[in-house]
């Protein structure tokens, strides 16, 4: 069972930026009551997962404060934020992971049921994602023919 879940939240959130404060994250976004990295982290204890491994960025303030509210929560920041991508915080974080996990984002709203398909799928690999919806703010994932991870990428492939 997977109980470790991994969330990439090291971007700057510039688009945003009208609707949020210039320090904060793009998870610190308001979902009704709290933001939504907040309601990611409590769905995700409900779920069964017991260790969360958040690697921030820009506004890592936000997120080493929830740490402090959620002992499942642990921060490794990515320094060079603003120069990498999702892949150099995803090598920050791996090694402190010590089994499978779930690998997700901070500003996308997860709902408990893809959450539960996902920890309880039978192969050992598994992407959950959208279809191609324009809206700007894409990530495009690349496999192999194994279907293992080579890329994840805000460029379009060609």
């Amino acid at each position: 069972m997977i109980k470790t879940a991994i969330i990439l939240a090291a971007g700057c959130g510039s688009r945003l930026r009208p609707h949020l404060d210039d320090e904060l994250p793009k998870g610190a976004l308001p979902l009704g009551n709290q933001s939504i990295i907040e309601t990611s982290i409590q769905t995700l204890i409900e779920c069964g997962i017991n260790t969360i491994i958040i690697g921030p960025g820009h506004g890592d303030a936000y997120y080493n404060q929830l740490a402090m509210n959620y002992p499942q929560v642990l921060c490794i920041k990515n320094p060079i934020f603003d120069a990498s991508g999702s892949m150099h915080t995803l090598s920050l974080l791996i090694p402190h992971v010590t089994s499978d996990a779930l690998l997700l984002e901070s500003d996308l709203i997860y709902e408990k049921r893809a959450l539960t398909f996902a920890m309880d799928f039978p192969e050992d690999n598994l992407i959950l994602a959208t279809p191609f919806n324009n809206y700007g703010d894409e990530v495009f994932i690349d496999v192999d023919l194994n279907d293992q991870l080579k890329s994840m990428s805000k460029d379009r492939p060609h």
